[in-house]
């Protein structure tokens, strides 16, 4: 009866140990430009990695009881289920092109929806599903319409490669998964390791030249005033060469 009851509390704890995981949390910070998995860290689909200048939302909110749990052998946080539009194994995503209509997106499983507020570059580190069925998909989507897809980038798998870097801007938003293996709703998935965003100053300082400045002034190509050393300008608009 004694083996019996501690039976039942090592269960216990055990059930509670994987509940812990149950929570839509919040990693990151906006003065932070990279965020790291570590073995303390899990959470339910819908929450959130913020860095200074974007916001990534791992999967959905509404896919409840899927999550993302530390994986000591992987070195991240792999989640419960594969890329898919109802949460089936009929609904996986398991093609997709880089040509319209291109494919369905995800609204289940593990993907990465991306919402920038700065333009730069996201690097994604994960080791994916080792299998070259399963292709890496970044898409760019219409930001006042994320269900719009305006263009895809494939990426073969390549089992050399645990890193995936970026361009994005202010003005879309963008997705990111892993291809689903037929059949494998719980299998052959992704692990999430880390994510940076490297925020683009050279693009602001161009943004900031579309405030007109007189034709005859001369700036460099960081939107500062040139000095009177040779160099690559802009003047009136054009790019300039000055001895």
């Amino acid at each position: 009866m004694k083996h019996f009851k501690l039976s039942l509390i090592a269960f216990a704890l055990l059930a509670g140990s994987a509940g812990a995981y149950a929570d839509i949390v919040d990693f990151g910070s906006e003065t932070q430009t990279e965020w790291t998995a570590t073995s303390a860290d899990g959470c339910d689909m819908g929450s959130t990695v913020t860095l200074d200048g974007v916001v990534v939302t791992l999967g959905s909110p509404d896919d409840t009881g899927v999550n993302w749990t530390w994986h000591a052998k992987n070195a991240g946080l792999l989640p419960s289920q594969m890329p898919s539009t109802e949460g089936t194994v009929e609904s996986l995503i398991t093609e997709f092109s880089e040509e319209a209509p291109f494919g369905l997106l995800p609204t289940h499983g593990a993907f990465l929806k991306i919402e920038p507020s700065k333009a730069g570059a996201i690097t994604i580190t994960a080791k994916a599903s080792a299998n070259a069925a399963q292709p890496l998909v970044f898409v760019t989507l219409d930001k006042n319409d994320p269900t719009t897809i305006l263009s895809a980038q494939i990426t073969p798998w390549d089992n050399s490669v645990t890193q995936w870097t970026y361009e994005v801007d202010a003005d879309h938003t963008y997705m990111f998964f892993q291809q689903s293996y037929p059949g494998q709703l719980g299998a052959y998935r992704i692990t999430l390791r880390s994510i940076a965003f490297a925020v683009d100053d050279m693009a602001t300082g161009l943004n900031q030249l579309h405030a007109a400045p007189a034709a005859s002034q001369a700036f460099d190509l960081g939107g500062r005033p040139a000095s009177a050393k040779s160099s690559l300008r802009i003047v009136g608009g054009k790019k300039v060469y000055v001895k």
